[in-house]
């Protein structure tokens, strides 16, 4: 006895279903791989200065990176200076994911603008746009910065030599030699003074002993005259007596 299988009309239907199940999944699956690629393009992670910053000194460089790997070929950044020109410094410098754009050596202080331009790895360019600003210059332009904010003159501490006045000279020398005249009249006065008392008091003493001998001579006279009187008395007296 032999098995017979049959298909009926249901299980076409099912099979009819898991293949347009299968269908959609594969079309999924093409659309989701189609839209990674799209999906996974460069982007920029950080720059060196940051978009924005304010820095103490210009910098030397700008630093940009990236989500992934850039092709050297379509890379772009220009970077343009407070006064408007252009401050790059040679072609970017790519390390991988890294964009590193030299700068020139002698940058004034104020706003920078970058404009930059660069290919992924899928070759889908990207573009951006970034500020930073600097409080001083880079190189000669800071040293001018310097040289300006120091542009007060210096006090000179040299001292001119003071001319003396001839007529002052003069002057001074007329009154050094009146002080000299007088303090020597002054001494010639004092000496003059002591040596006059010196010969009044000689004089008074040669005049004390001239007029000690003429009293002395006086008084014997004086002695010698009442002598004679009493005795001219005496002689009177007995005179009388007698008679």
């Amino acid at each position: 006895m032999s098995a017979h299988t049959s298909f009926g009309p249901g299980t076409r239907t099912s099979r009819h279903s898991v293949r347009a199940v299968v269908a959609l999944v594969l079309g999924a699956l093409l659309g989701a791989l189609a839209a990674a690629p799209a999906s996974a393009h460069s982007g920029l992670i950080s720059s060196d200065p940051e978009d924005g910053a304010t820095l103490t000194t210009a910098p030397d460089s700008l630093l940009l990176t990236f989500n992934e790997d850039i092709l050297e070929m379509g890379t772009n950044i220009q970077i343009t200076g407070p006064e408007g020109t252009e401050v790059s410094d040679g072609d970017p410098e790519l390390d991988g994911p890294e964009v590193r754009q030299p700068l020139v050596t002698d940058l004034p202080a104020g706003e920078y603008v970058v404009v930059w331009r660069v290919v992924s790895a899928d070759g889908h360019p990207i573009d951006g746009e970034l500020t930073f600003t600097a409080s001083q210059g880079l190189g000669a332009s800071a040293a001018e910065g310097e040289a300006g904010g120091e542009s007060e003159p210096a006090e000179d501490d040299t001292t001119e030599p003071v001319t003396e006045d001839p007529t002052e000279e003069v002057t001074e020398a007329a009154d050094e030699d009146a002080a000299s005249d007088s303090t020597d009249g002054s001494g010639g006065s004092s000496g003059a003074a002591a040596s006059t008392d010196a010969d009044e008091a000689t004089s008074g003493d040669a005049e004390g002993a001239e007029e000690g001998p003429s009293a002395g001579r006086i008084a014997l006279f004086a002695l010698i005259a009442l002598g004679v009187i009493g005795a001219v008395t005496a002689a009177v007296v007995r005179l009388r007596r007698n008679s």
